[in-house]
């Protein structure tokens, strides 16, 4: 007798039911990819982070190896450029221009110092050989591209594309640099013998708007409170609501050039511009908030209150913080303890004024 073997209807998806995985496949991603991309946001901040705690380390050892001098300026690491900086017409040491610039990029090139203690090799070139016109010329674009691509000075969130201003060294786009320092602990006291103008002073003496004490020295000891004292940071330098980005590798640049800025309380900063903030004077009618290229780590929105944008903010103790862009505007993070600084439309932003009680057309003295 013939067994009979039976065989059950094969199983499958009706297409109602796969439309339905689908359905609930496509929810489930339109749920975690904000929080994904979130997550991965929060992980470029400590990244970021950890990149100024590094280069904080660099410009402790740089200065422990010199006698306190803080690295990126015409008095320290620039220092072999003149003959003295302390003259509002000085004098080159060498045959130095903008081709042929030894050893850093420019006067507040605080990058190839910290480098070099870092133990991190680069194109240096000679100035004892500049100086008696042998060996090779150096180039200062060579280590502006290893500045710029070497991943400790990066922020993970710089996607900011610029051109050099001028096409001085660098022609090409690249990435704007990551990270500016704090000019005012750079330069010296203004003692009224130099011209208050970016040409004569900006890049060796200070300002008379803003002015350290008589005596100062860009020394650690001289800065103030360590804690309370800016020295490098997410950066946007060069960028205003109309402006760049872009930079200046002019080896003598004022104000900073490529590398340094006045800081976020004055509306003369071109790496924290923050005249876009409601209050400030400049809405969308004037341009673009210049706010989210240097505030890389909070809201990308543009024209929102002050402190939706955020950056990361090294302080001399070596400590990082991530700070509003209002409350990185306080006017005692960015100036030595002591200058005398002039508060007004021109020189303080409003908001900064009312957040942190700044006079009117008066001066004050930062703590």
């Amino acid at each position: 007798m013939r067994e009979t073997i039976r065989t059950s209807p094969k199983s499958g998806f009706t297409l109602v039911e796969l439309l339905v995985v689908i359905g609930i496949i496509a929810l489930l991603i339109s749920i975690l990819l904000p929080t994904l991309g979130r997550a991965r946001r929060a992980a470029n901040t400590i990244a970021c982070a950890a990149n100024i705690r590094s280069i904080l380390q660099g410009m402790q050892m740089y200065a422990s190896q010199n006698g306190g001098a803080i690295p990126g300026s015409a008095h320290t690491s620039a220092r072999f450029t003149y003959k003295n900086p302390e003259n509002p017409s000085p004098t080159l040491a060498g045959p130095y221009d903008d081709n042929n610039y030894p050893n850093i990029v420019s006067v507040f090139d605080w990058a190839s110092p910290i480098m070099k203690v870092m133990g991190v090799k680069f194109d240096e070139g000679s100035s004892i050989d500049v100086r008696i016109g042998i060996g090779p010329t150096p180039n200062p674009n060579a280590r502006w591209q290893r500045i710029k691509n070497f991943p400790g000075f990066k922020c993970p969130e710089n996607g900011v594309l610029a051109t050099s201003f001028g096409g001085v060294n660098d022609p090409t786009a690249g990435t704007l640099l990551s990270y500016n320092t704090a000019l005012c602990f750079l330069v010296a006291h203004n003692d009224g013998s130099s011209n208050p103008s970016p040409i004569t002073c900006g890049w060796s003496d200070s300002f008379k708007a803003w002015n350290p004490p008589p005596g100062y020295a860009p020394k650690l000891p001289k800065v103030g409170s360590a804690s309370r004292k800016i020295y490098i940071a997410d950066g946007a330098r060069y960028a205003n609501v109309t402006d760049g980005p872009d930079y200046d590798l002019s080896f003598n640049g004022s104000l900073g050039g490529a590398f340094a800025d006045q800081g976020a309380w004055t509306p003369f900063s071109n790496s924290w511009f923050r005249k876009s903030a409601p209050g400030n004077g400049l809405g969308p009618a004037f341009g673009r908030d210049a706010r989210i290229f240097s505030y890389r780590h909070g809201l990308t929105k543009q024209y929102l209150k002050g402190d939706n944008y955020k950056g990361n903010f090294g302080f001399f103790d070596g400590h990082v913080e991530l700070l509003g862009d209002l409350e990185s505007s306080r006017p005692e993070y960015w100036m030595p303890k002591g200058t005398l600084a002039y508060s007004s439309n021109a020189q303080t932003y409003a908001d900064t004024r009312t957040a942190f009680g700044l006079p009117l057309n008066n001066s004050f003295v930062v703590p």
